[in-house]
């Protein structure tokens, strides 16, 4: 029998936000986990006070908060850097744009041990501070906005080709590489068709909601 996950490490690429950052890292450290967790932040080269902001962070949280450097201010780059740094044998990605909803990571927790999958996500659910960004948000969240993919829209729980983020065994992703640095954009993606190559199960739950700014 395959031992039982528990123990979280959350993984944050970072440039650019200081506007976001304390809140992303705030939705962090309100998730309920089943064990230990961790949160290890990559910093790539940022023009504003990003680093300052990381830095009283890190004082608030000590040792649960790491940090790294990310050079190359890439997204799969800063990944691969704090997935090496990370210690716990279940990997949640998230964004310095997000914020988790509040039982996120205890429910992909059970989904990774109940369902054997790789992978387990949901839904990336925009949202907006102004109304113009509601009403941008309000688009981006239907059919007709941006299409019919189960991450955006919802859907039945089960397999499916790729999810928003997600929650990862760690074992797996070193087993595969990690991120691809050679796809700037649409990493998710393509990982999660290495993960299904492979034999192995992405699992879609719409009650996994990211908010996205």
């Amino acid at each position: 029998m395959a031992k039982k996950l528990v123990n979280v490490s959350f993984v944050m690429p970072v440039l650019n936000e200081a506007n976001y950052l304390a809140i992303a890292v705030e939705s962090v450290f309100n998730q309920q986990c089943p064990g230990e967790s961790e949160l290890v932040i990559a910093l790539g080269p940022s023009k504003d006070n990003t680093d300052e902001v990381a830095k009283r962070l890190k004082a608030k949280y000590g040792t649960r908060l790491q940090i790294v450097k990310n050079p190359r201010g890439i997204t799969p780059a800063a990944l691969n850097l704090a997935i090496k740094k990370a210690k716990h044998e279940v990997i949640v990605r998230v964004d310095a744009h997000s914020e988790l909803s509040p039982d996120y990571t205890k429910l992909a927790v059970e989904l990774l041990n109940k369902t054997g999958a790789a992978n387990v996500g949901g839904m990336m659910v925009a949202k907006g501070t102004t109304d113009f960004q509601r009403a941008v948000a309000y688009g981006y969240n239907n059919r007709i906005g941006l299409g019919g993919g189960a991450f955006h829209v919802g859907g039945e729980a089960g397999p499916v080709e790729t999810v928003y983020l997600g929650g990862f065994r760690a074992e797996g992703l070193k087993e595969l590489g990690g991120f691809s640095e050679t796809w700037v954009r649409g990493q998710d993606w393509e990982l999660n068709q290495r993960n299904r190559s492979s034999g192995k199960v992405v699992w879609f739950d719409p009650r996994l909601q990211v908010g996205y700014f």
